[in-house]
């Protein structure tokens, strides 16, 4: 039964290929819609790691202060483990670049915090060798010089953050339609090529086997004058 196994064979193949097909769309569209909800985490990180490094020096820096009025006797160590997860912090947030400005991003802000570190560091000196005054105008200079600077500068960060966070977040919605969408393809697309397989089996195979069947239940009950088409080059025109 050559040609029966031939279109047999043809039949499978095709779902075959579409099986194959179907998993590659479904695979291709999960991968990218994942990818886009990756960015968008590590984004959604790289933001906590900036506001991370804000919490930790604004934090750090309230005992210059205190340094320069004498309200803490240990200013300075305790200045110092604040900021101990610090470079911790500023590690992972620059692994989290996406690019060479969010780097250059990074690179900014840490030299801004080591120079807001500095000037706490001469401050604390000072009010260590009881130079009180100096100390206070040191301070009045510092928060216009480097702890102003450094907060408007993450700021502006936190801002393009927020503006960069927008266009991910649009893009992951884009990456959802769109996902919607094929799959919905996929699957109407699916829907049809069964069906259109499945009445080329009925009409090439099927309905010519019933026909035989039929045929043979009929002469075998005594209808002798019962005939069947012998059109056709495959198998079960042979046996009509």
């Amino acid at each position: 039964m050559r040609l029966l196994r031939r279109k047999l064979s043809s039949s499978l193949l095709a779902l075959a290929v579409l099986g194959l097909l179907v998993v590659g769309v479904t695979g291709y569209t999960v991968v990218q819609w994942r990818a886009t909800e990756q960015t968008l985490e590590r984004h959604y990180v790289r933001s906590l790691r900036l506001q991370e490094v804000r919490a930790l020096i604004f934090e750090a820096f309230m005992e210059v202060p205190d340094a320069v009025i004498g309200y803490d006797e240990n200013p300075r160590e305790e200045y110092l483990q604040r900021l101990e997860s610090l470079e911790g912090v500023f590690e992972e947030w620059e692994s989290l670049a996406e690019d060479d400005a969010e780097r250059a991003e990074v690179v900014e802000v840490r030299a801004a915090a080591d120079r807001l570190t500095n000037s706490a560091m001469e401050i604390f000196a000072l009010t260590q060798s009881g130079q009180g005054q100096q100390a206070a105008q040191l301070l009045e200079n510092v928060e216009q010089s480097a702890f102003e600077p450094f907060d408007a500068l993450t700021t502006a960060a936190v801002l393009t953050d927020r503006e960069k966070r927008q266009a991910i977040q649009t893009d992951a919605a884009a990456a959802r339609r769109n996902a919607t969408m094929v799959l919905a393809v996929s699957a109407v697309g699916v829907l049809s090529l069964v069906l259109l397989v499945g009445a080329y089996l009925t009409g090439s195979i099927f309905a010519p086997m019933r026909r035989l069947r039929d045929g043979l239940r009929a002469v075998n009950s005594g209808d002798t004058p019962m005939r069947l088409r012998e059109d056709g080059e495959d198998e079960i025109a042979e046996v009509n």
